[in-house]
C-alpha cells in the first residue's frame, strides 16, 4: 500500500468516526430537545410562558391533614393524623421566598396543643418565627435565629413542589431538562436547578403537572424520596392552579392539603429575613453532644442531655442502655459516658422502648456497635426494616461499618438478672399512646421508668390513666418513677396525683350537652 492510498484510508477512517460520533450525539440532543418540549407544554398548559413568567407571587390558603409519620399506634398502622384547619403557603417568586405557616390540632390524644408555626426561607436563609406569631418582619432585637443549611435546602425543594414554580425553574437558562421517560400517557423528566437540585416533573398527555419527585435523606427511613401530586386544577387570570396538593414522603402521605383560595400577586415583602437574621451564622454541622448522668440507686444513672434520655445499667459482667434515642453523635456520647462510668465493663445492650421515630434515631448506630437490640415483639419486623435500609445519601454509622442484627423479642416480660440487679422489661398492654411500648421495673429499688405516656409539665394528659391501671394490674410497687420525657426522678405520689387529676378531667370534658341544655 502506497503512502498516499494510506492517507486516503485514515482520511476516510477519520470521517468515518466523526459521522459515527454524530449518529451517536444527535440522539442525546433530540432527547434534550424532546425533554424540553414537556417544559414548554407544561407551561402552555399552565396558562402561556410569559403568563406564568410574570407572576411575582402566589398565596395558597387552604385546609388538610398533616399525618404524624413514625408515631402510629403500631408500626404497621397509619400514621395519627394532625388537621390543619388554617393552611398558608406564599411564594415570592421574583425573591426567592417563601412562608408556610399552620396551625396543627391532634385528632389523637395529644400531650400538647400547638400554637400556630411559621416557617420561612428567603434565598439560602431558612428560620422560624416565634410560636404564635404571624407574618411581618421581626425586628433585629428580637430576630429569630438562622436555621442550618440543610433546612434551607429542603425548604427550597419544598418551594419547588407546585407546578407554577417547578415550571418557571425548569424555563430558567441555566436549568438542564434531560431523561425523557414515558410510562403510559405519562411522561417525566429530570430538571437539575441553577442551585444543582434534581427533581422530577411528571405530566399527563394534556401537558398538565401531575407529580413532582425528588430524593431526600431521612435519619430514620435513610435514602427515600418525597412526591408531590397535584389535582382539581382551576383557572385564575389566566393560570391554572391545582386546588388539591398531596405530598408523600417514602410509603407515607405528609401533607393532604385542600386548595380554599389561590391568590396572585399579593404583597409578600414581609418575608423578606430580618438583617440579624440573614447576618447570623447558621448553626454548626455536628454541635457536640454533652450529657449529664445522675445516680438514682446503685448501678442505675438517668442520663439527660442531647434527647430523650436514658438510663445506664451497670450489671456484673456488663453495661446495657434504656433508649437509644437521638443520632450517632448521642449514641456515641452514651457509649463514652457509660465508659466513663463503668469503665471495666462493656455495653453490650440496648433496651429499645417503642418503634416511635424520636425513640429509634439511633437504633442503627447501636447496631453498628454491635449491641444487642431489646423489645418487644411488635416492633422486630419494623426493627428489621430500618436497619437494612439504604444510608447513601447521608452514610450514618451503620452505612460506613455494616453489621448484622442481633435482637431479643418478647411478648409479655422479659428480666435481666444478676447478683446486684434486677430489671424487668413490661409490655404496657392496652397503652393508650401506643402498642408495642415497654416499661422498666426495679423490684429491689422500687424504681419504675415509662416513656411517653407521663409527660411532667405537658398540657394534657391523656395516657396516664392507661399506665395507672397496668401499673395496678400488675401490683408493681413503686416509690419513684423515671418519666423517659423529663428531666428528674419523681416521687411516685407525683404520679398519682396527675392521674387523679385528669381522671377527673378526663369523666368531665366526654359528657356531652346538647345545644341549650345545662350542665
Amino acid at each position: 500500500m502506497g503512502t498516499r492510498t494510506a492517507l486516503i484510508l485514515i482520511a476516510i477512517a477519520a470521517v468515518i468516526v466523526r459521522a459515527a460520533g454524530g449518529i451517536r450525539a444527535a440522539p442525546q440532543q433530540g432527547q434534550s430537545n424532546r425533554a424540553m418540549q414537556v417544559i414548554e407544554e407544561a407551561a402552555a398548559a399552565l396558562g402561556g410562558k410569559e403568563r406564568i413568567l410574570a407572576v411575582r407571587t402566589l398565596t395558597i390558603e387552604g385546609y388538610g391533614s398533616n399525618p404524624n409519620i413514625g408515631q402510629a399506634m403500631t408500626p404497621e398502622a397509619d400514621p395519627l393524623l394532625w388537621m390543619l384547619p388554617d393552611y398558608r403557603r406564599g411564594l415570592d417568586l421574583e425573591n426567592n421566598r417563601m412562608e408556610m405557616s399552620f396551625t396543627r390540632r391532634p385528632a389523637f390524644p395529644a400531650v400538647f396543643d400547638n400554637a400556630r408555626q411559621v416557617q420561612r426561607l428567603d434565598g439560602d436563609v431558612a428560620y422560624n418565627l416565634p410560636a404564635g406569631r404571624g407574618g411581618g418582619p421581626g425586628g433585629a432585637a428580637a430576630a429569630p435565629a438562622r436555621l442550618g443549611d440543610q433546612v434551607a435546602r429542603d425548604r427550597r425543594i419544598e418551594m419547588l413542589q407546585h407546578p407554577l414554580t417547578i415550571v418557571r425553574a425548569a424555563l430558567a437558562p441555566v436549568a438542564r431538562v434531560t431523561n425523557l421517560r414515558r410510562n403510559g400517557r405519562m411522561r417525566s423528566v429530570d430538571v437539575a436547578t441553577a442551585h444543582g437540585d434534581v427533581l422530577t416533573l411528571t405530566v399527563d398527555a394534556l401537558g398538565r403537572p401531575v407529580s413532582v419527585r425528588t430524593a431526600v435523606y431521612h435519619q430514620n427511613l435513610g435514602d427515600t424520596e418525597r412526591v408531590t401530586t397535584f389535582g382539581a386544577y382551576e383557572n385564575l387570570d389566566g393560570i391554572r392552579l391545582p386546588k388539591r396538593i398531596v405530598t408523600r414522603l417514602d410509603r407515607w402521605v405528609e401533607y393532604d392539603i385542600g386548595v380554599m383560595k389561590n391568590t396572585l400577586d399579593a404583597d409578600l415583602r414581609g418575608l423578606a429575613a430580618p438583617e440579624a437574621t440573614r447576618n447570623g451564622a447558621p448553626p454548626a454541622q455536628a454541635a457536640p453532644v454533652s450529657l449529664t448522668a445522675t445516680m438514682v440507686a446503685k448501678g442505675i444513672w438517668f442520663v439527660t442531655g442531647g434527647g430523650n434520655p436514658t438510663l445506664i445499667v451497670e450489671f456484673a459482667d456488663h453495661v446495657a442502655l434504656v433508649e437509644v434515642a437521638g443520632n450517632d453523635a448521642r449514641v456515641q456520647a452514651l457509649l463514652a459516658k457509660a465508659n466513663e462510668l463503668v469503665p471495666d465493663k462493656p455495653v453490650t445492650q440496648a433496651i429499645v422502648t417503642h418503634h416511635h421515630f424520636d425513640h429509634t434515631g439511633g437504633l442503627r448506630s447501636a447496631v453498628a456497635q454491635g449491641l444487642t437490640i431489646i423489645t418487644h415483639r411488635i416492633n422486630e419486623a419494623w426493627f428489621k426494616e430500618a436497619v437494612a435500609r439504604r444510608h447513601t445519601i447521608v452514610a450514618d454509622a451503620l452505612a460506613r461499618a455494616p453489621r448484622p442484627l442481633k435482637m431479643v423479642t418478647f411478648d409479655d416480660s422479659y428480666t435481666i438478672a444478676d447478683a446486684d440487679v434486677e430489671m424487668v422489661l413490661y409490655h404496657l398492654a392496652n397503652s393508650t399512646h401506643g402498642d408495642g411500648i415497654l416499661s422498666v421495673y426495679f423490684p429491689r429499688e422500687r424504681l419504675y421508668a415509662e416513656v411517653d405516656v407521663w409527660n411532667p409539665g405537658a398540657q394534657i394528659q391523656p395516657h396516664v390513666r392507661s399506665l395507672a391501671e397496668e401499673i395496678a394490674r400488675r401490683r408493681l410497687q413503686i416509690d419513684r418513677i423515671i418519666p423517659l420525657h423529663g428531666t428528674q426522678v419523681q416521687p411516685y405520689a407525683e404520679l398519682e396525683k396527675v392521674v387523679a387529676e385528669w381522671s377527673t378531667r378526663r369523666a368531665t370534658t366526654t359528657t356531652f350537652v346538647a345545644p341549650g341544655e345545662q350542665r
